[in-house]
């Protein structure tokens, strides 16, 4: 199961606007990264 996918689903459904979906992507790129590098 992929957390972040999920994640990313369930912030979509509550926040339709534009603005909340640009800031979760932001913040989805960031997770992505950091779990990227951390994990080696």
């Amino acid at each position: 199961m992929n957390y972040v996918f999920e994640t990313e689903r369930l912030c979509f459904r509550k926040f339709k606007s534009a603005d909340a979906e640009m800031l979760f992507s932001y913040l989805c790129e960031v997770t992505t990264i950091l779990c990227t590098e951390t994990k080696f």
